[in-house]
């Protein structure tokens, strides 16, 4: 059952578009997308695998169905009002908030967006995922390490709390993978291994960060197994597309999912939560609505405002 978002709140959606202008290509996407925007109306979009490197084309649908328009002529890690642009990364706002560009000197990619809004601070994370290779090994190993460092050094500076928010590239527990059997092999997947888990686990602690989905839903013991499990209910961000052909490489994944975005609030904040959903569904993105074109579902975090005064 749809949650209604209420007055005293703020909405945050999360979004690997996996190529927005892919997804402004087709029509169907694009119908998709626009009854996405119809029916949440979200208060701050967070888009990211957008490879809008440097690109102004399609511009000005994202900022008309989103209630912006800017006439700015790349997309770069500038501000601009009511959004803000990486590389990889997009955030939207209808906030009436003036949103602002705060430094992440962590990470020179455009895998980062940081900006402040009234009532917290917000970390929009692309992560790189961790490959098959020594060299992409080493990349995300140094990611995960920075970001760790940069999470003890600077948030106990900051006077508001942060919610980091994104595709992360991990399925930090099995409650994650729609089946851990399968996932644990690395040939599969390198997001759900010791490895990655133990970096996640070290990131979490450096910030005294939780999970806000997993807190507020688990599994817990009497979790099905094999490839099923949960497969058509929306637990997972991320599945398998299916294949094109017999011989396509996609099929491997076909039916498979694995929930690799998340948002991540300090512990202190979880009082202010009032719900985190994942909004897709389905056995494979391919044909599924709620995944606009993507390989990825959007989720949605709703936290209640500080500043709000309901008796006004």
């Amino acid at each position: 059952m749809e949650l209604p978002v209420t007055i005293g709140t703020s909405s945050i959606y999360i979004w690997n578009c996996d190529g927005i202008l892919n997804r402004l290509q087709n029509q169907n996407d694009i119908q998709n997308i626009r009854c996405f925007l119809k029916q949440y109306d979200p208060q701050i979009l967070l888009l990211s695998e957008t490879w809008l490197v440097g690109s102004s084309n399609n511009q000005s649908f994202i900022s008309t169905d989103f209630k912006y328009n800017n006439d700015r002529d790349t997309f770069d890690s500038a501000f601009v009002p009511g959004g803000v642009f990486s590389n990889y990364n997009y955030v939207l706002s209808n906030n009436k908030d003036q949103i602002k560009l705060m430094n992440a000197s962590h990470e020179s990619e455009g895998r980062v967006i940081f900006v402040e809004f009234r009532e917290f601070y917000l970390l929009h994370l692309y992560v790189p995922n961790n490959g098959q290779t020594s060299a992409s090994n080493k990349r995300r190993k140094d990611w995960d390490n920075n970001l760790s460092l940069w999470l003890r050094d600077f948030l106990p500076k900051f006077q508001k709390a942060i919610v980091i928010a994104g595709d992360m590239n991990c399925a930090p527990t099995s409650d994650d993978l729609s089946d851990p059997t399968f996932f644990a092999d690395r040939t599969n997947s390198t997001q759900s291994g010791p490895i990655e888990r133990a970096r996640w686990n070290e990131m979490i602690e450096s910030g005294n960060l939780v999970d806000a989905y997993r807190m507020l839903f688990n599994f817990g013991s009497n979790v099905m197994s094999g490839p099923d499990r949960y497969l058509q209910g929306a637990f997972y961000t991320w599945r398998g597309k299916a294949a094109k052909d017999e011989s396509s490489k996609v099929a491997k994944y076909e039916g498979y999912a694995m929930k690799l975005d998340h948002f991540l609030v300090q512990r202190t904040f979880m009082g202010r939560i009032v719900s985190c959903d994942i909004l897709g569904s389905g056995e494979t993105s391919t044909n599924s609505p709620s995944f606009m074109g993507s390989d990825h579902c959007p989720m949605r975090l709703i936290i209640r405002n500080n500043s709000y005064d309901k008796n006004k």
